[in-house]
């Protein structure tokens, strides 16, 4: 047993309370078990193993187990060898694959399975079509940059440059959740008999350069009779089924005349080792005296630039780091006017990152990130990393985005746009909970493309399309700006010099925003859809009610009301009915509209999942009159301070201020404002929440959103949602009826619930005449009947 305790108390206390409460924790004296001996046998390696998915995927692994390297983690032969065969950058594996259009990303590295006995490398990829065509090719530059890294020996300086990173990640890292430092000691704790340097910076250290043990290590890989080859994709030849899963697969012996040819490669001219990295930083100065976090956290982001070009900026003066963060809102409303521009925008935007790779994975290895998205107004670049070449790798991004003739590749268009298709049509093969929840959000959100019609348009999309909207694209922006970290105002600033070099574009006449419609209140709105994946057991229920436009008083009784009746929901659904695994509440913000929502996933009929919960709603009422004083000022208290937390580090507390930034709320001090308002909450104006917004009232505005068993034999897309809405709706109602009786004994009697969760019988409850059902065919002809809600808008924090 390993334990770990981390607290914020000293270490005697520490100490004390883990004397007392684990020495009568019995020891077994038990030896670790240490398996003495390969993995596999001779045989079961130069092998190449077939695997059919369940999703669209195709992938390659090349794997190879070598002798463990945990003791061995001073020197870290492995993450040299990582390091170069994982690189992305100009004469790399994944730089040679991806522009021959056959693969779209590489990852290399140990298995995150440390042990005593041996590890387990591998090389994934993620192919293409046409990348499926070629494995043996692909397999074939991976032996041949192996060939290459063998024959130019180790080079001490790339592993000197991988030793100061890490160390500079150790030094200036990010504070941890509790949870998660306890969690990782205890793993390193947990993998044997190492010298206390490993607990606790393992990971990090190197300092012991060894070429002897490199060199070994790449003789193993560099026979391809060591290897394992595993291949997974559809169509593949299969002879086998797995009995666990069911996963059909086969195992072949790879011809012995490939494994030869493999071993014997010519040198490749375009495999290059990477060069010094220009991203390693210097200049770790902290550019501003620290204040405490609890002083720091008011202080909000200062608007510093207006206009076309909107900046806001705050100097980080808490966690004493030389990092920053720099966020973008690029708002271009012609990205999403109809599902093509939607896709096109997309494409465009995997392929500007896809041409970045140069600068990324550089940037990365030294701690320095971004993400480029495309958004349903533009798009959305997120960068953070060490303050001194921050600026650097953000300008390299946005020259990027405006040079558009140097992204556009008509070979990668077609590698882009058939793995857009494959997640479009994926998409709504996920978990039932998960379709729920976002019909729920088609349902509420106004002008959203549903991923039908985006699978549905993606084949029809050409180059010459894209070609067209890129520059349209770039005609007209705004764009709106988080400085935040270890960066000075005047560096801030700079962005606008930055911009205007790189971007000749028109401002816009107005910032789109996501709007949401509001949902009727005489009536109740019933979303229903079968479960995409045939034969699939699961049926799901997302219960959304919509509380309005979010206010700091009407959040914080929605946070409250959520608390009170997150475990008794749980305990009643969950444990004592057991209507399936997934049963939770939550409390959502989407546009400036609130809801409160609740969800649940079964192997039961949706309309009785409906009746549970409904049946849960009306007794909450009676649950929260129950609480006694000192209860519920304890939920109180614990929300108080869960909303007054100090931000565990510089990139949470940027987060904090760019969700309100891109939300367009612009509400920094949300969480003491509503702290403020629990404060004087009382009991009283939490029931008057719950029976306005919550309980079956006149003024409740309620969304089912449902998925059902799928038993046909063919697909149902969005082109028949009408005839499949009516037609699951009454096969649902039909299943209902068959649980109640299921779930009800003649002589049960109802009983009435207070705090406590005991079982109910459904028909002997109490029922109010029912509202009339609106039942959504066509998500845009729906939204059609519906007023708006405003999109969101500053609201003044009156914090005194």
């Amino acid at each position: 047993m390993q334990l770990v305790i981390v607290g914020r108390e000293d270490l005697d206390t520490l100490q004390k309370w883990t004397e007392e409460k684990f020495t009568p924790a019995k020891n077994n004296n038990r030896e670790r078990i240490v398996f003495n001996g390969k993995p596999f046998t001779a045989e079961q390696l130069g092998t190449r193993v077939h695997a059919l998915p369940v999703k669209d995927v195709r992938q390659l692994h090349m794997s190879w187990y070598l002798p463990s390297t945990v003791k061995e983690y001073r020197k870290k032969p492995d993450h040299y060898i990582a390091h170069l065969l994982g690189h992305e950058g100009p004469g790399s594996v994944l730089a040679l694959v991806k522009g021959k259009g056959w693969a779209t990303a590489l990852v290399a590295g140990p298995e995150d399975m440390a042990a005593l006995d041996f590890s387990h490398f591998k090389v994934k990829l993620d192919l293409t079509a046409e990348g499926l065509e070629h494995v043996d090719d692909i397999v074939a530059i991976v032996y041949q940059y192996i060939a290459m890294m063998t024959e130019a020996g180790p080079q001490q300086w790339i592993w000197e440059e991988s030793a100061k990173l890490d160390f500079m990640q150790a030094l200036f890292k990010d504070k941890e959740r509790a949870g998660s430092t306890a969690t990782g000691l205890s793993l390193s704790m947990g993998i044997g008999p190492l010298a206390d340097d490993w607990i606790v910076l393992g990971a990090h250290i190197m300092d012991q350069y060894d070429p002897t043990l490199i060199k070994s290590l790449l003789a193993i890989l560099a026979n391809p009779a060591n290897m394992r080859l595993t291949i997974v994709a559809k169509g593949l030849k299969v002879d086998s089924v797995e009995p666990w899963y069911g996963t059909d697969y086969s195992v072949q012996p790879i011809a012995p005349e490939l494994l030869k040819s493999w071993a014997s490669l010519p040198k490749n001219p375009d495999l290059a080792l990477p060069p010094v990295n220009e991203f390693v930083p210097t200049d770790f100065e902290l550019k501003t005296p620290p204040i405490p976090v609890s002083v720091s956290k008011d202080i909000a982001p200062t608007l510093i630039e207006e206009g076309q070009i909107k900046i806001w900026h705050k100097m980080d003066t808490s966690f004493n780091v030389p990092k920053g963060a720099i966020f973008f809102d690029i708002s271009a409303p012609i990205c999403y006017i109809t599902p093509e521009n939607n896709i096109l925008n997309s494409i465009y935007t995997k392929m500007i990152v896809a041409s970045l790779n140069e600068y990324s994975y550089a940037a990365e290895l030294t701690g320095s990130e971004f993400k480029l998205d495309s958004t349903t107004t533009g798009l959305q670049l997120m960068s953070r990393g060490y303050s001194h070449k921050l600026l650097t790798l953000v300008e390299r991004i946005l020259h990027r985005i405006g040079d558009y003739k140097t992204v556009l590749n008509p070979e990668m268009f077609t590698v882009y746009r058939d793995k857009a298709r494959r997640t479009y049509e994926n998409y709504m093969q996920g978990m039932a909970a998960y379709m729920a929840i976002y019909n729920a959000s088609m349902c509420s959100e106004l002008n959203r493309w549903h991923v039908d019609q985006s699978a549905k348009a993606c084949p029809e999309v050409t180059y010459e399309d894209l070609c067209n909207f890129a520059p349209q694209l770039l005609k007209h922006l705004n764009f709106e700006i988080l400085v935040f970290g270890n960066i000075t105002k005047e560096d801030a600033l700079s962005l606008k010099e930055i911009i205007r070099r790189h971007f000749n574009s028109l401002p816009l006449a107005s910032v789109p925003r996501v709007r949401r419609v509001i949902l009727p209140s005489e009536t109740e709105t019933h979303c229903v859809r079968e479960n995409r994946i045939l034969g699939d057991k699961n049926t799901s229920v997302t219960n959304v009610y919509q509380i309005g436009r979010c206010s700091y008083r009407l959040h914080a009784l929605a946070e409250l009301v959520q608390t009170i009746m997150s475990e008794p929901l749980f305990t009643l659904l969950r444990t004592q009915e057991q209507l399936g695994y997934i049963v939770q509440s939550r409390v959502k913000v989407d546009g400036g509209v609130l809801t409160v929502q609740v969800i649940v996933q079964s192997e039961r009929a949706p309309e009785y999942l409906d009746q549970r919960v409904e049946f849960f709603v009306s007794t909450l009422p009676q649950i929260i009159a129950d609480l006694s004083e000192e209860t519920f000022t304890g939920f109180v208290d614990s929300l108080v301070s869960k909303c007054l937390e100090d931000d565990k580090s510089m990139i949470e507390q940027a987060m904090r201020y760019w969700e309100q930034i891109f939300g367009g709320s612009y509400r920094f001090h949300s969480s003491r404002a509503m702290a403020q308002v629990l404060k004087n909450t009382t009991k009283a104006d939490v029931l008057e929440f719950v029976a306005t917004y919550i309980t079956d009232s006149p003024q409740r505005c309620k969304l089912s959103s449902r998925i059902t068993v799928n038993d046909s034999t063919t697909d149902t897309g969005s082109s028949n949602a009408d005839n499949q809405a009516e037609r699951v709706e009454e096969k649902e109602a039909k299943e209902a009826k068959g649980e109640e009786e299921k779930a009800a004994p003649a002589d049960a009697t109802a009983t009435t619930s207070t705090t406590s969760t005991t079982t109910h019988t459904p028909e002997k409850e109490d029922k109010k005449a029912a509202k009339a059902v609106v039942l959504v065919g066509d998500f845009d002809e729906f939204k059609a009947t519906l007023c708006t809600y405003p999109a969101p808008a500053y609201e003044v924090e009156d914090l005194s």
